[in-house]
């Protein structure tokens, strides 16, 4: 936001021409009914392109001067705000003038605008000065800090603020936010964390449905890893040194296809055979009675390969491609 140090009159109803310095933090404007306390007012207003009080324009003021036309300049502080940016940037001198022209035109009465670099007069203003209309002049202001809720308060009428001392204190807080129009910034606040807290109880009820999830998928993950094997044994030892071994196996679980080819199922079954000899059954081992050694051969035969005979991984393997011959042998002592 900018500062007004001077406001300076020409024309303005019955005034001819008035300077009024403005250079302070508050500015107190005192004096009876009548003394032009309104009409000062409203020429400010009209200098910012605002409305003037009540039924009243900014024609009224300049009819009654009995002139061809009023003018209205102001002498702004144009330094630098904390953001580091000049208020009325492009312009870059510590101060600037605005102005407000008025004049007859067409049997009517118009008002264009004005900014300047620098303190300048009204003569220097009118001789080399670059006019713009309205529209334009508010865009400019609005750009350097004259914000909608700053208007309002300029456009506070006489008598408005004697019904304030009327008022309790949460009334004249909400007339505080309708001035300043952060009334709907606190609404939309309440309202966004309204919508926060019901959000955060929605995030927490799914928390615990995403934990109830967690718990069924673990589960159902351990239902589909499922892997469950049967094997059976028959054996016969001759005079424990010849032995053969008989023993079906089978296989089964829940589907898998990143673990098993074809339909993805583990199911296997197959028997395996076996012939071993253990040359010192009985005991009497050279090298003592705790001494033995067995040699074998055992063989796997399947019948099924997950889940299929034929071409299991659809690619033309078989189950029996899978039979498997071992030779072994081990010591033990």
């Amino acid at each position: 936001m900018f500062r007004l140090v001077e406001f300076e009159l020409v024309h303005w109803d019955y005034w001819q021409r008035v300077v009024v310095p403005l250079d302070a933090s508050i500015v107190t404007i005192v004096g009876p009914n009548g003394s032009g306390k309104t009409t000062l007012l409203d020429a400010l207003r009209t200098l910012f392109a605002l409305e003037c009080s009540k039924k009243r324009d900014y024609k009224r003021y300049v009819r009654r001067s009995d002139e061809e036309f009023a003018l209205l300049r102001g002498l702004i502080d144009n330094e630098r705000t904390p953001s580091g940016r000049h208020p009325f940037f492009p312009l870059l001198t510590d101060q600037v003038t605005i102005a407000c022209r008025i004049e007859r035109k067409g049997g009517d009465w118009a008002r264009q605008y004005c900014i300047c670099e620098g303190a300048q007069s009204l003569e220097e203003i009118a001789a080399s000065g670059v006019w713009m209309g309205v529209q334009e002049f508010r865009r400019r202001l609005l750009d350097a800090g004259l914000s909608g809720a700053i208007a309002e308060v300029l456009s506070l009428e006489q008598g408005q603020t004697d019904k304030l001392c009327e008022l309790n204190a949460r009334a004249l807080l909400d007339l505080v936010f309708q001035v300043f129009g952060d009334k709907q910034v606190v609404e939309r606040y309440q309202e966004a964390r309204q919508h926060q807290e019901a959000t955060a109880r929605e995030l927490a009820g799914v928390g615990v449905e995403i934990e109830k999830l967690a718990l069924r998928i673990e589960q159902l993950t351990i239902q589909v890893n499922r892997l469950n094997e049967w094997r059976a044994a028959v054996r016969y030892t001759w005079r424990n040194e010849v032995g053969i071994t008989f023993s079906p196996f089978s296989i089964t679980g829940s589907r898998n296809f990143n673990l098993y080819d074809g339909n993805g199922r583990p199911h296997s079954n197959g028997v395996l055979g076996q012939i071993d000899f253990t040359p010192w059954g009985n005991g009497k081992s050279p090298f003592g009675p705790r001494f033995n050694a067995r040699v074998g051969v055992q063989y796997t035969l399947y019948g099924k390969f997950n889940g299929r005979h034929h071409n299991y991984d659809g690619e033309g393997a078989n189950a029996t491609d899978n039979n498997a011959l071992r030779v072994f042998t081990w010591i033990a002592f």
